[in-house]
Parts: C-alpha cells; structure tokens; sequence
C-alpha cells in the first residue's frame, strides 16, 4: 500500500486499511534504522557484537538440529504428543549450556549474570591488548636504541 491507497482508504472511510497502511510504511522506513540502533546498543552496553551473537545461536541450533535427530524428527511440531515434545525440550534444556551458564556454574542464569560473563570477557581482551600494546612499545624502544647505535656507529 502506498499514500495514494491510504488517501483512498481514508476517503472511503475505511480507516483500518489506511492505519495498517501507515504503519507499514513507518515500519518499512523505521525498521531498518531501530535494528542498527539495536545492535549498537548491545555492543555497547554488552560488548557483544553481531557475529559473538551469531556465533552462539549457530552453537545452539547445532545442539538443537543434533537432539532432533537424536528424537527422530526434523522438527518439533513432527512430534505425535505434548509428552514426547516435552521430553524432548527436558532434554534440550538439561543438556545444553551456554557460555554463560558453564561461566555462572547457574542453570538459569538471568540478564545480570549476561552481562558480568560480558564484561568479564571484555576484560580479557583487554588484558590481551595491553599486553600487546606493552609488546609493540617494547620493541620500538629496541628499535630506536639500535637506530641511536647504529647512528653513534657510523658517526665515528
């Protein structure tokens, strides 16, 4: 639907039709915007950026495709009963965990303990790029002594 539809839809009186096609449009114009702004934040406030995300969904479906087949379906909805399809997710549940429940030692870890394994992990990286940062300021202090030398060297 476009402006020309929803002036229509207004004229007509048909109100829902021309609301729906409004949001639409905002939506088509606003989404893209609000999931950069979405994942801007998280890398900010988390230090988790898209491709660490990524990386634990893909972790997680291969757990969950690998207890599919284990159950001898390809999907949930292929079970014949809630108790099957219970035992299943009971399964899921008890024998996958992530990141943050093998760091927090927690079955149910809340957004709290997210952001502390988060936080904990920055760090590390951090003490890593220190650590290189002190390797790099090493050598060049080694290189510019040899420079003096090789300098005084010549000088004579």
């Amino acid at each position: 639907m476009d402006s020309t539809d929803i002036i229509r839809a207004i004229e007509a009186g048909n109100l829902s039709s021309a609301k729906q096609g409004i949001n639409t449009i905002l939506m088509s114009k606003v989404e893209p915007a609000l999931a950069e702004k979405t994942a801007l934040t998280a890398e900010a406030l988390l230090g988790l950026d898209e491709e660490s995300l990524q990386e634990e969904d893909t972790k997680y479906q291969k757990f969950f495709r690998k207890a599919l087949k284990k159950f001898g379906v390809s999907d949930p909805s292929e079970f014949e009963s809630e108790e099957e399809k219970k035992k299943f997710f009971d399964y899921v549940d008890k024998n996958y965990k992530s990141d943050v429940e093998k760091e927090t030692g927690k079955e149910d870890p809340d957004a709290e303990d997210d952001e502390k394994v988060a936080r904990e992990k920055n760090e590390d990286v951090d003490i890593d790029i220190a650590k290189e940062n002190q390797k790099v300021a090493q050598s060049k202090a080694k290189i510019a002594k040899l420079r003096k030398k090789k300098q005084a060297d010549r000088g004579m």
